[in-house]
């Protein structure tokens, strides 16, 4: 039943630049196997885009804090 609420909050999530990721249908017969797999992606992706997205948040933010450097 997240369905209806979940669309709204990830438009606005997405709007603002920020980083979520959605457990969404976990393999009931091997769950861990499930999220082992949703864990491995989450670190793929970051490794990938992490500093591409600080830079784009960052650069909404304006000024970038003394000592940040990327």
């Amino acid at each position: 039943m997240d369905q209806p609420t979940f669309t709204p909050v990830q438009k606005i999530v997405e709007s603002s630049g920020t980083l979520f990721f959605k457990f969404g249908e976990l393999d009931e017969t091997k769950p861990a196997g499930s999220v082992r797999i949703r864990v491995e992606t989450i670190v793929y992706y970051l490794e990938k885009y992490s500093q591409d997205i600080i830079k784009r948040k960052l650069s909404r933010l304006g000024e970038v804090p003394k000592g940040l450097t990327l």
